[in-house]
């Protein structure tokens, strides 16, 4: 039995019509949940990284931060919570 362990990367809705959620993560080993809002106007999507997956987008996303110039003048950083998600979620295959 092989297990594997995932962490929510991504936490967002969408309306119905929008198929950005569907596109394959080149990078990265990804699964995405993708359900209706109360009242069906939007898709709720919840994607999570295989744990190891998203360790290494963490080292890389903060190795850019590093590298960046100070844009803080000029360009607003989003920080929301759903950007911040950091649920473990295991899948037994």
């Amino acid at each position: 039995k092989l297990e594997k362990k995932y962490i929510v990367s991504q936490k967002y809705t969408i309306d119905p019509n929008d198929l950005k959620a569907l596109m394959p993560n080149k990078e990265y080993t990804e699964i995405t949940l993708i359900t209706c809002t109360t009242g069906s106007n939007q898709r709720l999507v919840v994607k999570a990284l295989e744990e190891t997956d998203y360790e290494i987008s963490q080292i890389k996303n903060n190795e850019n931060e590093s590298d960046k110039v100070d844009e803080n003048a000029s360009t607003e950083t989003q920080d929301t919570a759903e950007n911040n998600i950091t649920d473990g979620v295991s899948i037994n295959e």
